[in-house]
């Protein structure tokens, strides 16, 4: 049995190669999380460790057990957050107070989008000159699972983009309860919103979701269609986004595009989500 990887940071997805010869059927047991015929993968979303083995049935009905020697481990992963205050409550305020609110103060890494930085956990920072600046924090706990969000801090606007980690569509992209069927960055601030295009992309790095409107959520299909899923509708897998956006009362580029993707540049945004299926 190949397992890879054996250990990471949850959502974990695990691929499985399954090398028994001889056997007539093999089962793969993770006990309280799965038991049946060994998968290509499986996802697992809650932190702990799990050790399992396979059942290995010959013709005859002689059965053989064979332990897996790697323990799985599925590390927490934390949740960014943070406060941005104003030290004054008027117009010609430039400092502020943050406050990083995240599930792990572990290691922090603050980028206020001007040159500055801190890795303390309640900085005060000068912004000195007026204007829009986009303030990273990056987080990593002991495990070395990182989690990052970004505000834009105006002397007074903030906007927050906030990507939801996973999430899970039923068959055939379909809305069936309405609960995390769905998925799109979520910006507050929104309303200054001027320009928005959202790209996903699969492991292999075709784009398999794009969107300029900020309403539209993907629900799981392919765009356009990809041999690799079987069908119009994409597996269960982890996927990278990035999404550009202009806010009302920035200058429009003399080429009218949005920011070029760089996850650096203060309009830009990246990360990572996990499609679960039903």
């Amino acid at each position: 049995m190949v397992i890879e990887p054996f250990a990471g940071c949850a959502p974990l997805t695990i691929d499985f190669t399954d090398l028994t010869t001889g056997a007539a059927t093999t089962e793969l047991v993770l006990p309280g999380v799965y038991t049946g015929d060994v998968p290509d993968f499986l996802t697992f979303e809650t932190p702990g460790s799990h050790v399992g083995h396979l059942e290995a049935t010959s013709d005859d009905g002689c059965v053989v057990l064979m332990p897996i020697e790697e323990v799985i481990q599925v590390w927490p992963t934390p949740v960014a957050n943070f406060l941005a205050t104003p030290q004054n409550p008027i117009d010609e305020n430039t400092v502020y107070h943050f406050e990083n609110t995240s599930t792990t103060d572990f290691l922090i890494n603050w980028d206020f989008g001007d040159g500055g930085f801190s890795t303390d956990t309640a900085p005060t920072h000068d912004f000195v000159n007026h204007g829009l600046y986009n303030v990273h924090l990056d987080v990593e706990n002991e495990w070395g699972c990182t989690a990052s969000i970004a505000r834009f801090v105006d002397l007074g606007q903030v906007v927050e983009v906030f990507a939801p980690s996973a999430f899970t569509p039923p068959s055939e992209s379909i809305f069936a309860d309405g609960i995390n069927d769905g998925w799109r960055p979520e910006i507050h601030g929104r309303e200054f919103l001027t320009d928005y295009h959202l790209q996903i992309f699969d492991r292999w790095g075709s784009m398999v979701f794009e969107s300029r409107d900020p309403d539209a959520y993907w629900t799981g299909e392919f765009q356009p269609h990809d041999e690799r899923s079987g069908g119009y509708f994409a597996r269960s897998d982890v996927y990278s986004w990035r999404l550009a956006i202009r806010l009302e009362g920035e200058a429009t580029p003399s080429s009218g595009r949005l920011p070029r993707w760089d996850c650096d540049d203060y309009r830009s945004f990246c990360g990572i989500v996990t499609l679960l299926t039903d």
